[in-house]
């Protein structure tokens, strides 16, 4: 499976300086349009979220709320998938060319009862070998009552900027290994496990890059 994703976000940035540490936040809003191809259950997607990050010494905080609609192939599923989730990441800079990250996803709401109230973890680290180049790998088990899911992620970012505007493209790569515990409608076609890749394209308007700076 092949998934293409076009990716559009707005920040909004507020800048704070001590004599001894920096705290940096920052608000957006993004868009999603996900095509997959030879998916057994999905045809296309779109996914809206809102999200806030603090960023103070060597660590950052991010939360994200998302909802998204994906349209299925009925039969084996018999409804288009409708979902909202929660992200929450804590990320640790160790040194300037590696970060260690700790994730957790909770799905708030899914029309597909199944993977409704789900929970995810991973444990994640990010090599940086320029500014402009980091490659990560982050691994994520996901708890479900019928089934659970071990997924593998690699991701390499390329990041640069045009005529003030900021850009981001990524390659990804994704391991998944279904583990089923009960059988059920949405895992009855899946393979236990494959490989799937991706490509995303992300743009940033920073609309106002330093609120203000106070120094103490």
């Amino acid at each position: 499976m092949i998934r293409y994703i076009l990716l559009m976000a707005f920040s909004i940035s507020l800048l704070e300086a001590t004599q001894t540490e920096i705290i940096h936040s920052s608000v957006s809003v993004y868009g999603e349009s996900k095509e997959f191809s030879n998916s057994v259950q999905k045809y296309d997607a779109k996914v809206y979220g809102v999200g806030a990050d603090v960023h103070y010494g060597s660590s950052a905080y991010k939360v994200t709320y998302e909802m998204g609609e994906t349209k299925t192939k009925q039969p084996p599923l018999k409804e288009n998938l409708e979902t909202q989730k929660i992200f929450a990441r804590y990320a640790y800079n160790l040194s300037d060319s590696f970060t260690l990250n700790i994730n957790y996803i909770k799905i708030l709401q899914d029309n597909i009862a199944i993977t409704d109230g789900g929970e995810s973890f991973g444990l994640g680290v990010t090599y940086k070998p320029t500014q402009k180049i980091a490659l990560n790998f982050t691994q994520f088990y996901t708890l479900y009552d019928d089934f659970n899911v071990a997924q593998s992620d690699l991701k390499l970012n390329y990041k640069s900027k045009i005529n003030g505007i900021g850009y981001r493209v990524s390659s990804i790569t994704k391991y998944i290994l279904i583990d089923e515990i009960n059988s059920n409608i949405f895992t009855k076609n899946a393979q236990s496990s494959y490989l799937t890749t991706g490509l995303k394209l992300h743009a940033l308007w920073d609309l106002a890059c330093r609120c203000w700076s106070l120094l103490w």
